[in-house]
């Protein structure tokens, strides 16, 4: 691959925390130039103390902050002074994508609602991702990823049978709502280069959170049954579940989906005759007896590790996946093979690891998806303003003073 696929377009980044954040990461790793635009007063970040570049940098490589913020260049910019706005509107002139994540209704009243902003530009898309889309009674509602798990449902079936609600181990909405933007955002730019027009994407995080309830939603439409929590157990695989390994805290999962899995698995472990026996000949009858069937799988489970019960299985055919830690994870033979960690040396001449780089690979590509860390807050200022929107240095320096640009090293 010699060329990024999103090469020549620009985005303008309103977005704050982590899904809208993470969205235009994706972009940005596919090539697009995204302009993160902050100000010292509204700051997507920690502030470091003392305020110096190399403590920026060390911060933003300490924080999350620079995971969904590589490869995107930074504009500090205060949109509450009418001159912030002009250089704003000067910069959409310029730019094919606003992307926001303000609560509804925020844009409008700053004047920088896509109509306005189509005044200015006609072809140009706006995303807009509040938490609740914008319409609708709850689209002034305060929205995160760890309350969408709650009010889509997810949170309702986490957990086990007959015991309380439970969140997943991460705040799943985010990462989710990050991908379905992105999505949402390229499917704009395609429809534009069909007919020219610019688009208006009202993106609701909470719907999109929603899709992934899907098969408890129609099961709910087309049966009228209410899912319930099951723990680890499922209605269609059986055996299914984790099963404990050699040493403290190892674990495996075992899903069985089919009768040639499920004697695969018996003779692995040293049962074949349960295997041939007709009690447990379905995927009912299994899960009728799932209580024995468990036992006797864990009996070989807690002899081996986690990564032979894996290896030992998945020749056979049986999917079985050693439960990973983040530590397991980031040492991962496997990852490592696929360059999924990268490395970028930053400005500061140390060189440090990305978790993760590209999810995906063109023609076997390994072209590095991290070419440049996080901005420092108003870093790109100068080439943004001089360069690209050929503002003037005596006007910059007019600008600079009602603290436009106003940046941590300012304070």
């Amino acid at each position: 691959m010699t060329s990024l696929p999103l090469n020549g377009i620009r985005i303008i980044d309103l977005t704050r925390i982590w899904a809208g954040p993470r969205a235009t990461k994706l972009l940005a790793d596919m090539g697009a130039q995204v302009i993160k635009i902050e100000h010292l007063n509204h700051a997507d970040r920690a502030k470091p103390n003392p305020t110096t570049e190399s403590s920026q940098r060390k911060m933003n490589r300490a924080t999350p902050f620079e995971q969904k913020h590589r490869n995107k260049i930074g504009l500090s910019l205060d949109l509450s002074l009418d001159e912030g706005k002009t250089v704003f509107r000067d910069l959409v002139s310029i730019s094919d994508v606003v992307i926001e994540n303000f609560s509804a209704g925020v844009m409008n009243r700053l004047g920088l609602g896509h109509e306005n902003l189509k005044a200015l530009k006609p072809d140009i898309i706006t995303v807009s991702m509040p938490g609740f889309g914008n319409s609708g009674p709850w689209k002034d509602y305060v929205a995160y990823g760890v309350t969408q798990e709650q009010i889509t449902g997810l949170y309702e079936l986490t957990g086990y049978k007959d015991g309380l609600p439970m969140k997943t181990g991460t705040n799943v909405g985010d990462p989710m709502n990050a991908t379905h933007a992105a999505i949402a955002t390229l499917s704009a730019v395609v429809q534009r280069l069909q007919d020219g027009q610019g688009e208006y994407v009202d993106f609701s995080q909470y719907e999109s959170f929603s899709t992934l309830m899907f098969e408890s939603i129609m099961n709910y439409a087309a049966n009228g049954i209410l899912s319930e929590r099951k723990g680890n157990e499922s209605h269609y695989q059986s055996p299914h579940d984790t099963y404990q390994c050699k040493g403290t805290d190892e674990w495996v999962t075992i899903a069985i989906s089919n009768e040639e899995e499920w004697r695969n698995l018996c003779e692995v472990i040293g049962k074949a005759d349960v295997a041939k026996n007709s009690k447990y000949s379905s995927q009912q009858s299994r899960h009728d007896h799932r209580k024995y069937l468990n036992y006797e799988i864990s009996k070989f489970t807690k002899s081996k590790s986690k990564y032979e019960i894996m290896n030992l299985l998945q020749a056979r055919g049986v999917p079985c996946t050693a439960v990973l830690n983040t530590q397991d994870l980031l040492v991962d033979e496997h990852v490592k093979n696929r360059n999924f960690i990268e490395h970028l040396e930053h400005p500061d001449g140390e060189t440090h690891k990305y978790y993760f780089g590209s999810t995906w690979r063109e023609n076997g590509s390994t072209t590095q998806a991290v070419r440049s860390p996080a901005p420092l807050l108003g870093e790109h200022n100068g080439y943004i303003c001089a360069e690209l929107l050929g503002i003037s240095n005596d006007k910059l320096d007019v600008l600079a003073k009602l603290g436009l640009f106003a940046t941590f090293s300012d304070n």
